[in-house]
């Protein structure tokens, strides 16, 4: 099982408390938000490379200690169900309205359409910042370890603690959602999609909770992992009753020296086109510009070193040597110019399929679509279980193999918040259009294209319900 090692056992998971604003692990605080997509296809390069700015300036102001990220690209899929529904209260009931709705209705069920969803997770810093500095807190420590050995320790999160990260988690987001960004705090639903999609994959379709309550505590987030892992040699297989999924973590093992941007394909938003969907878990630190100009600087010395080495032993320096010469002096005059936070991040993709083979077929695809643009992707053995962990919301770096340093501009050219998805949309709080559908996007699972050539009424007909006979009615009402 993924939720305990025990009744009396701490759980695997990391999370012990989330909800509406903040998320607490064993140790750390941790703030979630949302952020929305864009339809990148229809988008000039100078709206291009305005996006990828606003996206370093926003990223930059997280301006904390030892600052660390989260991002996380997930796919729902398209509620088809209530797609039709909210389409049923824009219309007028005409003759051959149902038949019409319902014949779409099981069109787009059919299709394989999901919606991007892209989370960003912000560490608000250490819960117990004193933690091992002096004697009291050493005793303390002792204390707490012996109440974990014997079953004995309190699960509770004091009010005041959730206070004090709360008040920090709604400063940050004032300031995430005054920026380009127009983040806003993932809910507490969202959260717990999040792990649950992680733990089930695609073999089951999840739903809320039936509890009105906005907080999770520790007894009731291991409901979310209930299940059973297989730890493959570089697969994973997710059991759950209604069926099983192979799940695969690959991780960006090298990129170029230069990627074109805003004609090149920007390399996050790159997995988009795909056949099939492609997850995303990105966790990022953000170095400050002086801590990076030095790791730089001592990079730079050493390589300036074996220059001088080589020359002389009467040797011409290899080109390669110079070349890492003058990539390291002009990203370090650029650390210093721009005084942007600098970015050690570990990198990941998740790809899923209901069978081994397929999902062997989908890692070959990934590994050679990224191939096209110059970047290696390696499916690494031995680690999956790791890397799975590693991608919940609220764990921490499991694998410090395959790190990448990189400025900031090359993860906003990246474009994670990019999507092919066009048509119209419905906000979180449920405003916006939903229109009949039209169509889909060619390139990627992107969810279907809808528009709307009639203004919305107040709905006074029931929503559409198919006959018995009809073939919907067997299959799950809200899924594509």
């Amino acid at each position: 099982m993924t939720g305990t090692r025990g009744t009396r056992g701490a759980t695997r998971l990391a999370v012990r408390y989330f909800d509406d604003r903040v998320l607490f692990s064993d140790n750390e605080a941790w703030a979630y938000f949302r952020l929305p997509t864009v339809s990148y296809e229809f988008t000039t390069p100078e709206e291009r490379q305005a996006l990828a700015t606003n996206i370093t300036i926003a990223l930059a102001a997280i301006r904390m200690n030892d600052a660390e990220v989260h991002l996380r690209v997930a796919h729902r899929t398209y509620p088809a169900a209530q797609w039709a529904t909210r389409l049923d209260e824009t219309a007028d009931a005409g003759p051959g309205w149902y038949d019409y709705l319902e014949e779409m209705y099981r069109h787009v069920w059919a299709k394989d359409f999901w919606t991007k969803e892209v989370y960003l997770g912000v560490r608000l810093g250490l819960r117990n910042a004193g933690a091992g500095l002096g004697l009291f807190s050493q005793v303390f420590g002792a204390y707490q370890r012996t109440e974990q050995v014997l079953g004995i320790n309190d699960d509770a999160i004091d009010d005041k603690e959730i206070a004090r990260w709360t008040d920090q988690a709604e400063r940050l987001g004032r300031a995430l959602a005054a920026s380009s960004l127009h983040a806003r705090h993932a809910t507490s639903d969202e959260i717990a999609w999040l792990i649950r999609h992680a733990v089930s994959g695609t073999a089951e379709e999840i739903h809320p909770s039936a509890t009105g309550r906005r907080t999770w505590g520790r007894g009731e987030i291991e409901q979310l992992v209930d299940g059973v892992i297989h730890n493959g040699r570089s697969t994973l297989r997710l059991e759950q009753p209604a069926g099983s999924t192979h799940v695969a973590f690959l991780s960006f093992a090298r990129f170029p020296d230069l990627m074109p941007f805003p004609d090149g394909e920007p390399w996050l938003h790159h997995a988009d086109a795909l056949p099939f969907p492609v997850e995303i878990s990105l966790r990022m630190k953000l170095i400050p510009p002086a801590k990076a100009s030095k790791d730089v600087g001592r990079k730079l010395a050493h390589a300036r070193d074996m220059d001088a080495h080589i020359r002389e032993a009467g040797v011409e320096a290899p080109i390669a040597l110079a070349e890492q010469i003058d990539a390291a002096r002009m990203l370090e005059h650029g650390i210093t110019k721009e005084r942007l936070p600098f970015v050690y991040g570990w990198h990941r993709l998740m790809v899923s399929a209901p069978t081994e083979r397929l999902l062997g077929q989908h890692v070959e695809a990934v590994v050679e679509h990224y191939r096209d643009i110059g970047i290696d992707v390696i499916n690494s053995t031995g680690d999956q279980f790791s890397l799975f962990n590693e991608s919940l919301p609220g764990d921490r770096i499991r694998l410090n193999a395959y790190a990448q340093r990189q400025p900031l501009r090359t993860i906003a050219g990246g474009m994670p918040t990019a999507t092919v998805e066009v048509g119209d949309r419905t906000d979180h709080q449920g405003g916006g259009w939903v229109g009949p559908y039209v169509g889909r996007p060619s390139a990627g699972p992107a969810p279907s294209c809808t528009s709307i050539p009639w203004s919305p009424r107040p709905a006074t007909v029931p929503p559409p319900s198919p006959s018995p006979a009809s073939p919907a009615v067997a299959r799950p009402p809200s899924r594509c």
